[in-house]
């Protein structure tokens, strides 16, 4: 038996264990890629991987860091069901060097993913699943530093015709903090007089980025700034995603803290097409029932403006104890304000 053979029989195993699942292995640049493909109900994929019917709009989840494609508490793998429910064939995977996926993990995790270092592997994973299962795009969602993979990707892809972004960033990391700094953020976290003086810090990186104006700091991700700009100019569909950052309100950053979200949004000219949403009462990984929960009703709504699918059979779901105001358009945010115990 070849090794294609024992894949298929494998897949095949797997659509009896778990209906509308598919396991998917692709070689991409000498590592083998290990994914989970959800269908959208009543469909099937053929011998050759193919939807069984109409080309449609396939969604890629890209998880953040060395998370599994699963995601934090199964996240991803609930957002990929419920838009697969939706009409959306969705497909989560491990990228080269994580997890199920083959390859060398990268040294320097952080300067590998924010050089757009993801980019190639990624576009390729891209270009195989649209052609395996026969779709006529690709829209990509990215939390954290799968954003940033994401918007590398969107940038060089021409299947790519929309981002959903989850916590994205647009500034570059210092090395692994010490462990003194450290320890002097979690005495200033817990101390009273040690809270004073980080008030008092953070009050004097205002001023000097009042002197700056409008200036990118020096940690400014310039490279991916460019890729950006590129995405808002051509008119992509783009919907971002976020919490509200530690001592800040709504998409403004903590005091101190260069706004990298107001400046790129006013990017792109007249053809920007980017919605914000903050997402009130979970947290960066959206992992609770809270945020995942939001996340999803607001991804639902973004597709049916933008992406329409036609096999959509099923009347989006209602909520209890979620409750979400209407969405605005670019420069406005919504508010999604929800207790953490929901």
């Amino acid at each position: 038996m070849d090794r294609n053979q024992h894949r298929r029989r494998e897949e095949h195993a797997v659509k009896d264990v778990i209906q509308g699942r598919e396991l998917f292995s692709l070689e991409v640049f000498g590592n083998s890629i290990q994914g989970t493909c959800h269908l959208p109900q009543d469909e099937s994929s053929n011998e050759g991987g193919s939807l069984a019917h109409h080309k449609s709009t396939g969604i890629l989840i890209i998880s953040g860091l060395l998370a599994p494609r699963a995601g934090i508490g199964d996240t991803l793998v609930y957002w990929a069901d419920s838009l697969a429910k939706d009409g959306y064939p969705c497909f989560r995977f491990d990228l080269p060097g994580t997890c199920d996926s083959t390859g060398a993990p990268p040294a320097e995790l952080m300067s590998f993913i924010s050089t757009g270092s993801y980019e190639a592997a990624t576009v390729e994973i891209i270009k195989q699943i649209r052609l395996r299962y026969d779709l006529e795009s690709m829209i990509l969602i990215g939390h954290c530093t799968g954003a940033v993979t994401a918007m590398f990707a969107a940038s060089s892809c021409n299947d790519c015709r929309g981002l959903v972004l989850l916590e994205p960033f647009f500034h570059l990391f210092p090395p692994v903090a010490t462990k003194s700094r450290a320890a002097l953020s979690d005495w200033a976290a817990s101390n009273r007089l040690g809270g004073i003086l980080s008030n008092i810090f953070d009050r004097l990186k205002e001023l000097r980025l009042r002197l700056r104006r409008s200036e990118l700091p020096g940690n400014a991700n310039f490279p991916l700034i460019k890729r950006w700009k590129g995405l808002a100019s051509a008119g992509l569909p783009i919907l971002i995603l976020k919490v509200p950052a530690a001592k800040a309100v709504g998409a403004k950053p903590r005091l101190g803290e260069f706004d990298y979200l107001a400046y790129v949004t006013g990017l792109g000219g007249s053809r920007r097409c980017v919605d914000i949403k903050v997402i009130e009462g979970t947290t960066h990984s959206f992992a609770d029932l809270a945020g995942r929960t939001a996340v999803r009703r607001y991804t639902e709504s973004w597709l049916a403006e933008y992406f329409p699918q036609a096999t959509v059979k099923r009347k989006l779901p209602q909520d209890h104890n979620v409750p979400i105001q209407p969405g605005a358009s670019l420069s406005t945010e919504s508010l999604v304000t929800v207790s953490p115990g929901d």
